[in-house]
């Protein structure tokens, strides 16, 4: 009966049957608001519609609800009123409702499609046949100061779960709807009946470990694999003493195993994209978490083009050909892509990054753009290529690497001729680059190289060395 109700609801007229049938008597009374409040800018009229004994309902028409039943109800506060201030109003129709017997509370109900929480929060603010002014202003506080779960409890719900995760250096993981809630709940409890190894640690001899991915070293649990990935500095020649330490049974466990650092192995690339990956997903998720500012997302935009990984910041340079990259907005979801489905979804693409194992996880979605590229697999496939550690882009007739932008120079070079042999003898790491046909775009640091068909034949006096620098940086 109340969703009726609200459906035919327009003016602040049909709230008074609205209260009528959740058992107040029924008034009429206009109000001149600027006697009552003091203040008229957005408020076109107000009036009693309702009674309860002492306890009064106001109704408030306003081109802005939340700011006229705000201002009501510290009115009816600062006169120690017992009573309701609702308004109406605002694009979509909403009405919002609010008392403040003890600190302002307010909901806030879309008029043509209130939630099935919403139409709750209505009925308990039905009164007692015997319930005193002062019992139900205190009680309807109370109930407006509660929250069922809506998109926005369920937001700041899964906010506050993943900071919690994140801080007791835990994993987060849904039941979406119809999921087994029973074994995912055995299968927690069994693992951490198990403990291996609790506050992990990790240390080299002679150099310093730093960045490790993931940042906070997870416990170990019977079953587990725990995989890190991270960087080194100093003198890393030689063989050197890498040391794991934790608790066991209350007392300290620690295994160490010999490794040479400093000596680059061929076909090693991946590990820099996995180690990126796990980063570009910690970042993602702190992003998430606590929201974008300018430095983060260039940090993670850096990353993800350096190393070749797509994520929703970097997605849209993979596109139609012929199409110009466009840059994304920073701006912070709507609040319906922050809940629900969705934000599983992305909480989970995160967590799935951060935890990558291998390259087929180093693609990460987020955004609308990301979304289509991911129903649009096979095509992507067909357009993009992983080579060398670096991402590249089939675009006007040619594989662009991802990091390669407007600003870079680009010194063209002509496949297979004396300059080409040249370059690759001094700069090798282009060499499995240099097998993308008919022509490759490949970034360095402050010069891109393009291999095509014409271009240079030789070079001059200094000018590969200087090449060089320039593209190593």
């Amino acid at each position: 009966m109340l969703r009726d109700i609200l459906a035919r609801t327009t003016e602040i007229e049909g709230l008074r049957e609205l209260f009528a049938a959740l058992g107040y008597d029924a008034v009429w009374e206009p109000v001149p608001v600027d006697a009552w409040l003091g203040e008229t800018e957005g408020i076109a009229r107000a009036a009693l519609i309702a009674r309860h004994g002492a306890f009064r309902v106001f109704a408030l028409e306003a081109s802005s609800p939340e700011a006229a039943a705000r201002a009501a109800a510290r009115r009816l506060s600062a006169g120690a009123e017992r009573g309701l201030a609702c308004a109406l109003g605002g694009q979509p129709l909403r009405l919002v409702c609010g008392a403040g017997p003890v600190g302002l509370r307010m909901a806030t109900i879309a008029v043509a499609s209130p939630s099935g929480s919403a139409l709750a929060t209505l009925e308990r603010l039905a009164p007692a046949q015997t319930e005193s002014a002062l019992a139900l202003s205190l009680r309807i506080g109370e109930v407006l100061a509660s929250e069922g779960v809506t998109p926005r409890f369920f937001r700041a719900f899964r906010g506050t779960l993943d900071r919690l995760t994140e801080r007791a250096r835990g994993i987060t993981q849904y039941i979406r709807p119809g999921g087994d809630i029973e074994q995912a709940v055995a299968s927690l409890a069994a693992k951490v009946a198990s403990p291996i190894l609790t506050d992990l640690a990790l240390r080299a001899d002679g150099v310093e470990l730093y960045d490790l991915q993931p940042g906070s070293v997870p416990d170990l649990f019977a079953g587990d694999e725990l995989v890190l990935f991270g960087r080194y500095r100093g003198e890393g020649g030689g063989e050197r003493t890498v040391t794991v330490s934790g608790r066991r049974g209350g007392r300290e466990e620690r295994f160490s195993t010999a490794a040479r650092f400093g000596v680059e192995r061929p076909g090693t690339d991946y590990v820099q994209q996995l180690w990126a990956a796990r980063k570009a997903g910690a970042v993602s998720s702190d992003i998430r978490l606590h929201g974008p500012n300018p430095e983060i997302v260039d940090e993670l935009k850096r990353l993800a083009l350096r190393y070749g990984i797509l994520t929703e910041y970097t997605s849209y340079l993979v596109q139609e050909p012929n199409v110009a990259a466009r840059a994304i907005p920073l701006q912070t979801p709507a609040p319906e892509a922050q809940a629900g489905a969705d934000a599983v979804r992305r909480s989970e693409m995160a967590r799935k990054l951060a935890g990558s194992v291998s390259l087929d996880a180093v693609v990460a979605t987020g955004a609308p753009v990301a979304d289509s590229l991911a129903a649009a697999s096979a095509d992507r496939a067909a357009r993009s290529r992983r080579v060398g550690g670096r991402l590249f882009v089939w675009r006007d007739s040619a594989w662009i690497d991802i990091a390669h932008g407007d600003s870079l120079r680009v010194v063209k070079v002509a496949a297979f001729s004396e300059a080409y042999f040249a370059l690759l003898q001094a700069l090798p790491e282009l060499v499995q680059a240099a097998t993308l046909e008919p022509a490759v775009v490949v970034a360095g640091r402050r010069v891109s190289v393009e291999i095509e068909a014409g271009g240079t034949t030789t070079w001059t006096d200094g000018e590969l060395q200087r090449l060089v620098r320039e593209f190593r940086g």
